[in-house]
């Protein structure tokens, strides 16, 4: 896929695939934010937002070409799970099923 006449390279598909991974392994994790370090470790929807931000543009990106059928839907998967939380951020459970 082609975005703004310049084509994906090997490299930057790399990052963007690193980048989805550590997404993935480290959304739900409790952080200080970009704003607010004070205080105790929370996790804060702006956080969550972003992330969901990064799902969705990996899955609109040429790098999701690279992947097979089941990492594309656990990522759809985890981007609803980012867009429920994000709705609900002060009930939003530690793991939310299916």
């Amino acid at each position: 896929m082609t975005r703004a006449g310049v084509e994906p390279t090997r490299e930057s598909v790399a990052v963007q695939s690193e980048s989805i991974t550590h997404l993935e392994r480290a959304w739900q994790n409790k952080g200080h934010g970009l704003w607010e370090d004070r205080g105790e470790p929370e996790r804060y929807t702006y956080a969550r937002a972003m992330t969901w931000v990064g799902v969705d543009r990996f899955l609109r990106s040429a790098a999701v070409h690279t992947c097979d059928a089941e990492t594309i839907d656990r990522l759809r998967g985890l981007r609803r799970q980012i867009r429920f939380c994000c709705h609900w951020s002060a009930s939003c459970p530690r793991t939310i099923p299916g």
